[in-house]
């Protein structure tokens, strides 16, 4: 048996997503894993779902209590701090499908070097109908000839992934070190080894005490707003970690809407805070032109 990976997800009212990620890891080449799913006060019946059902690996659930606004940097630290003794922890989204040998790939990376993150890709899906059948045939996900789903809207966000703008990779498995590519450490589809998440944690205690006071918060708990994986990725900067991408790790977001611009209302004052936490312009050294797809 190889030694555990955790793989941690926060979940809030997405129990019909939540239900195909947990399928895409069944099939999983590498068993060795567990899953902790944590759940920020959903009203979906998420809990009891996964209650009364048996998966074909160890699941840990923990409810947080009644939701009190966007947690998920409180939900991934509480997934760490219910880990098993793992080498490591995959950061995954409630709405992201793994390919089948993700988890043996990033098993792989850790074995040649434990002292780098790895990012796979990312494709966001368009708003199609996504079932089982489709996950059991993983290629035709990015093809997207499924039924729309009813009255859904696109969000301008389809077929995007801006990893291979953020790395300006020419090959996998290559280390960077340009602040772009700290910016690309989405939750969706990561893997940190466990010693480096401890370090990180330590750095934001450091850097704000009075919010982060337990060992595990690699993820800045004052940090409220979606894109807290921005965060993650500039303490992984500052702490002096590396990151690589590997663009033969694919995952696919099932398709949710998502207001745009109410997410940008929010993230501007939080923004704000890094900016002063790390002392540099974080907009402005993103400086992301043009979004190029990225299909299979």
């Amino acid at each position: 048996m190889n030694e555990l990976i955790s793989i941690i997800i926060p979940v809030f009212n997405r129990r019909k997503n939540l239900e195909l990620t947990l399928y895409a890891l069944e099939k999983q080449s590498d068993k060795d894993f567990e899953v902790i799913v944590v759940d920020d006060g959903s009203t979906d019946n998420t809990g009891n779902w996964l209650k009364k059902n048996k998966f074909p690996f160890d699941l840990k659930y923990h409810y947080m209590g009644e939701n009190q606004g966007y947690r998920q940097c409180k939900a991934r630290n509480m997934g760490v701090r219910l880990s098993n003794n793992s080498i490591g922890f995959v950061f995954l989204d409630s709405d992201v499908l793994l390919e089948p040998d993700t988890i043996e790939k990033y098993r792989k990376h850790y074995e040649r070097n434990k002292h780098r993150v790895v990012c796979g890709m990312y494709f966001w899906g368009s708003p199609v109908e996504t079932t089982k059948e489709n996950i059991d045939d993983f290629p035709s996900l990015f093809k997207e000839t499924r039924p729309n789903i009813p009255n859904a809207q696109p969000h301008g966000m389809q077929g995007v992934d801006i990893r291979l703008e953020l790395f300006n990779s020419t090959t996998p498995d290559e280390l960077h070190w340009k602040i772009g590519t700290y910016l690309s450490c989405f939750g969706g589809n990561l893997f940190v080894p466990r010693h480096i998440f401890m370090d990180v944690a330590q750095g934001q205690i450091e850097a704000n005490p009075k919010e982060n006071t337990n060992p595990y918060c690699g993820y800045d708990e004052h940090y409220t707003a979606p894109v807290e994986d921005g965060d993650f990725g500039l303490m992984l900067m500052k702490r002096g970690w590396a990151v690589s991408l590997d663009k033969t790790i694919y995952a696919y977001h099932v398709w949710h809407g998502r207001n745009l611009k109410q997410i940008k209302e929010v993230s501007d004052t939080q923004v704000k805070y890094l900016d002063e936490k790390y002392k540099i312009n974080v907009l402005d050294e993103t400086k992301i032109i043009q979004r190029e797809e990225y299909k299979l």
